[in-house]
């Protein structure tokens, strides 16, 4: 087999796998972070591709790095905006109820 039919197929093959990516994050409805998720995961020490042209289709995170440490360091930014937000009580009081709408209202979840 020829180097020019095997650059072929390759190209035939990344290309039938970029598109079977871009189908299968439209049938997943496909959200992208919200604001709120998008900047802990900054001060957590995730890399984001932002603006590069050859990223992966609708890809957020660069997920090539090992972020052992950074998705311990994540959780714990969570927790302690979800405790933030709690400790508030800005939804009639720090009830179970009014605690978890403040909760789901700052990350934007339903």
């Amino acid at each position: 087999m020829g180097t020019g039919m095997r650059k072929k197929q390759i190209s035939a093959l990344v290309s039938a796998d970029i598109a079977e990516s871009e189908e299968m994050v439209k049938r997943e409805n496909f959200k992208p972070m919200s604001k709120e998720m998008r900047e802990l995961a900054k001060q957590a020490g995730f890399i984001f591709w932002d603006d590069v042209s050859w990223k992966p289709f609708d890809a957020e995170i660069d997920w090539s790095c090992d972020y052992s440490e950074d998705l311990k360091r994540y959780t714990e930014l969570i927790i302690r905006k979800c405790i933030e937000i709690c400790e508030k009580g800005t939804n009639t009081q720090t009830t179970s109820f009014g605690a978890s709408q403040d909760i789901k209202n700052h990350f934007g979840l339903k």
